[in-house]
């Protein structure tokens, strides 16, 4: 079942050249797959009920064509296939009949109580209804990242490359540092600050 939802890019989604920022397109991916969850009574709403939650592990976007200022972004989502433990789902964003970003992420259900991974079984996965053959990327994708970081580091216990994603949704800060120098997040480049005179 395909998912949508209408947002406005409004002004804090926006940088300085009036384009929609990544952070935001990763919020409205955010926010559709909630809102999906809730119309299945699998939401933020029902946590309580249920003793579970959908926590985010992995993401990925790509940028077609930029939303600026204003524009009315349709916002489509499915869950594509899940194994025993992970859940995919993938998203579009369109406007004007355009196919604007697409992304696609990893996701987990945990038992709020022991905070323990739950198995995904059929009964809970048919709800959404999902979609196998309709995919932006595929999770092959993410598993190649996997194996390059095993072979970087082979004896983590776990993915680095998970730890480091489910860190960065504590806080996603204007200003990141890296081996290239310092990134700004919101224009999508790196850092040129010019001298005072």
């Amino acid at each position: 079942m395909i998912f949508r939802h209408t947002f406005e890019a409004e002004l804090s989604d926006i940088n300085s050249k009036k384009q929609v920022k990544n952070k935001a397109l990763l919020r409205f991916f955010e926010n559709v797959a909630g809102r999906h969850s809730d119309s299945l009574h699998n939401g933020l709403n029902d946590i309580i009920d249920t003793g579970r939650s959908w926590v985010l592990l992995e993401w990925r976007l790509k940028v077609l064509d930029r939303p600026v200022y204003g524009e009315k972004l349709e916002v489509c989502t499915w869950v594509r296939n899940s194994t025993k433990l992970y859940s995919y789902r993938d998203f579009e964003i369109w406007s004007g009949g355009v196919k604007k970003v697409i992304g696609s992420s990893k996701w987990i259900l945990v038992d709020i109580n022991t905070l323990r991974p739950i198995k995904l079984t059929d009964e809970l996965l048919d709800v959404y209804k999902p979609e196998p053959d309709k995919n932006v990327f595929g999770e092959a994708e993410f598993d190649k990242v996997n194996e390059a970081i095993k072979k970087i580091s082979p004896n983590a216990s776990h993915s680095i490359f998970m730890v480091l994603c489910f860190i960065s949704l504590l806080v996603i800060p204007h200003l990141k540092l890296s081996d290239k120098g310092l990134f700004d997040v919101d224009n999508f480049d790196y850092y040129k600050k010019t001298a005072k005179k």
